[in-house]
């Protein structure tokens, strides 16, 4: 809302196209929102900053109410051979729209990154290992744990991005579409087989061609589409048996 109420108008148009008089409306759920708004305003001065990001989906049903105070920030731990784990360093992640702080993530050192590499090294073996169905089942978790928090995720998106609502939408929803066709690849990794009898000697035998895990893949991803570039390189190095260092 950022401080300013926008009237929402409609507009009748005659059978000659002649506009008639707007008529002004609101949601209820924006009205509530408007009302609370007035009755915080002889307060407000006493209070931190508080921002409110209001957005809807189709239909209008309203999708988040974000609220969070200024030196509130949250705290996102780094991951390292499945465990969260507290930075040694950290850095502030700020909005590029309003400049505010949106949260705090681990700017991992050298030691991180040896230790979060050297985690990947001892998961190679024990993930090459897992059945193709095990590696499909994982991902289809992963994309339902995802599709669960996507009104939350878009929202971060949007904010640590500065992109709009809708993009950071429709990019959760690309990474939904990731997961599901990673975990659909899994089943299926292609091989060949192939007759040798185009030679002489050839006859009777046959050749087969059959793909390996190749080992830890080291992913670096870009800042302007954080949730989907990740999964494209999380989903298929996982699809395919590998451990992933980002």
């Amino acid at each position: 809302v950022h401080g300013k109420v926008l009237p929402l108008v409609a507009a009748e148009a005659a059978g000659n196209r002649r506009l008639q008089e707007p008529r002004l409306f609101a949601r209820p759920a924006l009205q509530q929102i408007f009302k609370l708004r007035q009755a915080l305003a002889p307060v407000a001065r006493h209070l931190p900053r508080l921002r409110c990001a209001v957005e809807r989906a189709p239909g209008g049903r309203v999708v988040s109410l974000l609220r969070h105070n200024e030196g509130m920030a949250r705290l996102y731990p780094l991951v390292i051979g499945g465990e969260l784990v507290s930075p040694e360093e950290e850095v502030s992640v700020c909005s590029p729209y309003s400049g505010d702080e949106v949260g705090r993530c681990g700017a991992a050192t050298g030691h991180e990154v040896e230790r979060a590499l050297k985690a990947a090294a001892e998961a190679r073996a024990p993930l090459a290992g897992l059945p193709a169905w095990r590696r499909s089942q994982a991902l289809a978790e992963l994309r339902g744990a995802v599709e669960r928090n996507q009104d939350e995720l878009a929202l971060l998106m949007s904010e640590e991005a500065g992109k709009p609502i809708r993009d950071a939408q429709a990019e959760v929803r690309r990474g939904l579409l990731t997961l599901q066709t990673a975990a659909e690849e899994a089943l299926r990794l292609p091989g060949t087989v192939e007759n040798l009898d185009v030679a002489a000697g050839g006859e009777g035998r046959w050749a087969i061609q059959r793909r390996f895990p190749i080992g830890v893949i080291a992913g670096i991803t870009p800042f302007n589409f954080p949730l989907n570039l990740v999964l494209h390189k999380l989903a298929p190095a996982i699809a395919s048996g590998n451990p992933v260092t980002l």
